[in-house]
C-alpha cells in the first residue's frame, strides 16, 4: 500500500454558505496573508439551533493551525473550511456521503486528506484494479484455451499428430476439449491471474479473496456486462469482452 501524503499545515477557504442542514458564519481576514486570526467559533455554532441545522461550518481564506483553535472547533462542534478545501472537494466531485464524512468538528483538511487517499489508494480503487486485471487476464486465458482447442481439432481431423504425437481423436470424437475439461475462471483461478499481473506491475501486495469476489460481482453486474456466471452455482465466470 502506498503511504498517505503529508497533510499541509495551512488551511485555506473563503466565505460561508448555508442551507437548512448547515449553519453558516462569515469570517473576515484579520491577519497577514488573509489568515483569519481567532475566528469566533462560538458564533458559528449559534446557527445550528437558529436554523435547525445539523452542522456548523466556518469558512475563511485561511486559518491559523493552532491547537487552541482546533480544541475550540471540537468543543463547539464546528468544521473549519478553507478555499483550498472547497476547491479540492469540487475537483474530486465529492458526493453527499463523502462530504458528510468531512463535516466533523475540527479542520476539514484532515478529513479531506483521508478522502483523497481513499480515492487514490483505498478499497474502491483496489477492487477496480483487481477487476480490470481479472477481465484482461481472464480474456487472454480464454483466448489461449480456444486457440489450443481449435488447433487440436484441426490436427486430429487431418490425421496429423497432436502435441504428444497421438493421431487418435479425443474421447469426444472430434479432437476438441470436452466441455467439462475447459478451464474455469473461479475465484481461486482469478486470484492467481490477478496476483501474477500485480507482481508484473511491481506490486508486492497480493489480492484477497474478498477483493476478487467483489470484482466478480462488479464484472457480472448487468450494467457493466463484462462477465457472466457460468451457471447458477455462481462458482465461476466467463469474460464476455476484452478490455
Amino acid at each position: 500500500m502506498q503511504e498517505r501524503p503529508e497533510r499541509p499545515s495551512s488551511h485555506r477557504n473563503e466565505d460561508v454558505g448555508a442551507d437548512r442542514s448547515i449553519g453558516e458564519d462569515r469570517t473576515e481576514s484579520r491577519g497577514n496573508g488573509g489568515v483569519v486570526v481567532r475566528p469566533d467559533v462560538a458564533e458559528a455554532a449559534k446557527f445550528v439551533p437558529a436554523f435547525d441545522a445539523d452542522f456548523a461550518v466556518l469558512l475563511g481564506p485561511d486559518f491559523e493551525n493552532e491547537i487552541e483553535l482546533l480544541n475550540e472547533l471540537k468543543t463547539h462542534k464546528v468544521t473549519a473550511f478553507t478555499v483550498s478545501d472547497l476547491s479540492t472537494l469540487l475537483h474530486l466531485r465529492a458526493n453527499p456521503l463523502e462530504i458528510r464524512t468531512v463535516l466533523e468538528p475540527g479542520f476539514a483538511m484532515e478529513a479531506i486528506a483521508d478522502l483523497v487517499w481513499e480515492r487514490r489508494h483505498g478499497r474502491v480503487k483496489r477492487i477496480a484494479t483487481v477487476a480490470t486485471l481479472i477481465q484482461r487476464e481472464g480474456w487472454l486465458a480464454q483466448c489461449a484455451a480456444a486457440d489450443q482447442d481449435i488447433h487440436g481439432s484441426l490436427h486430429v481431423g487431418n490425421g496429423e499428430p497432436g502435441a504428444n504425437g497421438d493421431t487418435q481423436p479425443n474421447p469426444n470424437g472430434n479432437g476438441r476439449l470436452n466441455r467439462g475439461d475447459a478451464p474455469r475462471l473461479t475465484v481461486d483461478a482469478a486470484m492467481l491471474l490477478a496476483d501474477q499481473a500485480l507482481r508484473a506491475a511491481g506490486s508486492t501486495q497480493a489480492c484477497t479473496r474478498e477483493e476478487v469476489e467483489a470484482a466478480f460481482t462488479h464484472l457480472t453486474d448487468p450494467l457493466v456486462g463484462s462477465a457472466t456466471w457460468l451457471d447458477g452455482s455462481h462458482s465461476a465466470v466467463i469474460i464476455l469482452c476484452p478490455m
